[in-house]
């Protein structure tokens, strides 16, 4: 009923109706090494997750920012600006403040530059990142089609 996600530093699990989409994350045509989640609401995971899981993630996703953000500052918006802290992040039912408000901040800008608010390193042993993104989204229909059907 749940996509979960287990770390090292934690672990966050999302409702099957809190997830848009899952699907292996690219750039400028090239795969990358991670699978992008596209959520309905932030509120579901910045609530829940563990903050040493979000520093944590905050810090393993960096390069992936900087990368997608470029750096010939096209949009006004140089790689270093995505990377501000922020002190406060709103959503449609709540403030944030703190790790949650930096956390939520860098998932608008991972939806801005990559579509993907989320990112899941792929590792994965049995499986490529297309195919555990099709697999998820499967799931994700499945259990949307039993709930709501």
């Amino acid at each position: 009923d749940a996509l979960i996600y287990h770390h090292p530093r934690g672990s966050w699990r999302l409702p099957w109706q809190h997830i848009a989409h899952v699907q292996q994350l690219e750039l400028q045509g090239r795969e990358l090494a991670w699978v992008g989640v596209r959520l309905h609401s932030y509120d579901a995971l910045l609530e829940t997750i563990p903050l040493r899981l979000a520093v944590r993630l905050l810090i393993e996703q960096r390069a992936v920012l900087i990368a997608a953000a470029g750096g010939a500052c096209p949009t006004g918006r140089c790689a270093g600006d995505y990377l501000a802290d922020a002190t406060e992040f709103r959503t449609a039912q709540r403030q944030y403040k703190g790790v949650q408000a930096m956390f939520g901040q860098r998932m608008a800008n991972l939806r801005q530059l990559l579509q993907a608010d989320l990112l899941i390193p792929a590792d994965f042993k049995d499986c490529s990142a297309q195919e555990f993104s099709q697999f998820i989204n499967r799931q994700r229909l499945n259990f949307t089609q039993e709930n709501n059907g």
